[in-house]
């Protein structure tokens, strides 16, 4: 099967971008006391102002931000506001609402006040697109060891609070022995049938070592607007993918994708795991192979929306030092989140948790910490693609999808079509290789006479070989041999490079070259095939 996608995109080195944006591409404007005055028709737009700053609220420090965009078009942003600055010190929790966009923000209305050095944590907010109504989920820290859950709502647009709610006992009985649960950090989502969903952390206590914890990822939901919640479920628990913080987005098939934190300190990717029936069951965690490695650090994750505007993206926000909590990176993907072809440093130098949410127009609102301080950067598509992207125009290239699955093979050795609830159109071809020099081959066709960008998206195991790619039995100019072992699940983009094709049917072969000598086995999976030009 083909699809022609509307998704249009330009690949960009994060080189050549980092590089011009310390060049100076930044613009000054809209810093703490300047007053932003552009919008997102602009050509290129980068403003920032400080939301929190150091010393506001008489506290040490404001972290963990979250951001959602009310149904009146008002910003609300929610942190911890830390009188000390351990996770587990005395904090208030606050908001702030901004009725211009972000530009300027009223007063702190304080949601739970640290009278007698409770430890607030991990404000979580979801807006129900039908009524208006404001859920957000925290948590009261005792010491890291334990938990308890709440959650307070708003009918009059964030500027009153109910009293609270306690869920904590939502996750009474978990087999897995968690006693602490952290909702968020970030915001909830609002699914496409009304389902309210915010996603949840969970471990034992710190005083285990690290891996005695059980890190883990599920989701609460409502069904009738917040007025009761239930628990949803999430990836099974496993050793190597200690799934911690995370995000969830709906995908424009209905599925699910939870993006979590690898809760281990060091360089990891991304965790994943997929959810078809609304966040009630989840696939087993994979790495997210199309998000570089970088520091352990919370993420910001959100689909980008805007009136009139027909293109599938979602975003991603984080730090992308390898061994710091630096460069903070806002990237955006056109395929679903299997892979984040462009991003741009919004905040260089320190930096670390943030959210994402946008404006009816296609602002991009960022919300992060820097040291104490909590800034806002609002932007555009523009600026992000360097201009290659608008809400106007769309990307710059078109990327035509096709599935291995419904396409004609041939192989030397036994090929099956095998289900995976995580992969695009939900399952993969495989071979069943035995050796150096077996092949798959599959015929598709190119939609037009051109020049192509050739790309992959397949699978590495412990039971993978390594292949060659030709196209019509011309080797490709890039990427191959690709390498097809890893210990752990991964679902890994391998860009070709460009061939020029007439219009009509070629034939894209996958052979065997080989295996890692810790590879069990000579299997290729292939899930999909781009074209982009």
């Amino acid at each position: 099967m083909t699809i022609a996608t509307t998704h249009r995109w330009k690949r960009w080195a994060a080189t050549a971008l980092a590089t011009a944006l310390v060049g100076g591409a930044l613009s000054a404007a809209g810093l703490a006391g300047a007053a932003p005055s552009a919008t997102a028709a602009d050509p290129q737009l980068l403003e920032k102002n400080t939301v929190w700053a150091a010393g506001s609220g008489s506290v040490a420090s404001h972290r963990i931000p979250s951001l959602v965009v009310t149904t009146a078009g008002t910003v609300l942003v929610a942190t911890e506001a830390r009188i000390t600055n351990g996770d587990d010190d005395p904090h208030h929790l606050v908001v702030k609402r901004s009725t211009d966009g972000g530009q300027s923000w009223g007063a702190d209305i304080t949601i739970e006040a640290s009278s007698a050095g409770e430890s607030w944590a991990n404000p979580t907010p979801v807006v129900d697109q039908s009524t208006g109504r404001i859920v957000l989920f925290y948590a009261l820290n005792h010491d890291n060891v334990s938990s308890q859950v709440f959650y307070r709502s708003s009918d009059d647009d964030g500027v009153t609070w109910s009293s609270r709610v306690e869920v904590t006992s939502l996750f009474d009985g978990n087999p897995e022995g968690w006693t602490f649960h952290l909702p968020g950090p970030g915001h909830g989502i609002q699914l496409a049938d009304g389902r309210l969903l915010v996603e949840v952390w969970h471990r034992k206590s710190v005083t285990l070592p690290a891996a005695s914890r059980a890190y883990g990822a599920t989701v609460v939901y409502s069904d009738d607007g917040g007025a009761a919640s239930e628990a949803g479920g999430g990836p099974a628990l496993d050793t190597a993918y200690p799934i911690g913080e995370a995000g969830v987005e709906q995908r424009a098939d209905g599925s699910l994708l939870m993006l979590g934190r690898y809760s281990v300190s060091g360089t990891h990717s991304r965790i994943g795991a997929v959810s078809a029936d609304g966040g009630e069951t989840w696939s087993d965690a994979f790495l997210a192979a199309g998000i570089p490695s970088a520091t352990t650090v919370q993420a910001g994750y959100a689909r980008f929306r805007a009136d009139g505007d027909s293109v599938s993206r979602l975003l991603f926000s984080r730090p992308v030092g390898a061994t710091t909590r630096t460069d903070l990176t806002l990237a955006v993907s056109y395929d679903e989140g299997e892979s984040f072809p462009v991003e741009r440093v919004v905040q260089s130098g320190a930096a670390a948790y943030s959210d994402i949410a946008t404006l009816d127009d296609g602002t991009i609102l960022v919300l992060y910490e820097v040291g104490s301080t909590v800034q806002l950067a609002r932007l555009n598509l523009e600026w992000l693609t360097n201009g290659t992207d608008s809400v106007d125009d769309g990307p710059a290239v078109t990327r035509t999808v096709i599935e291995a699955e419904g396409l004609t093979r041939t192989a030397s050795d036994p090929t099956s079509v095998v289900s995976d609830p995580i992969l695009s159109g939900g399952a993969y071809v495989e071979l069943d290789g035995s050796a150096t020099g077996d092949y798959l081959d599959v015929a598709f066709t190119a939609p037009a006479a051109g020049t192509y960008d050739l790309g992959i998206h397949y699978l590495t195991r412990n039971d993978r070989a390594n292949f060659a790619v030709t196209v019509d039995g011309s080797p490709v100019a890039a990427g191959s041999p690709v390498t097809g072992y890893t210990s752990i699940r991964k679902y890994p983009v391998a860009d070709l490079g460009a061939v020029t094709l007439t219009a009509g049917t070629h034939h894209l072969r996958l052979q065997v070259t080989g295996k890692s000598s810790s590879s069990s086995d000579y299997r290729i999976g292939l899930d999909y095939l781009t074209l982009s030009q």
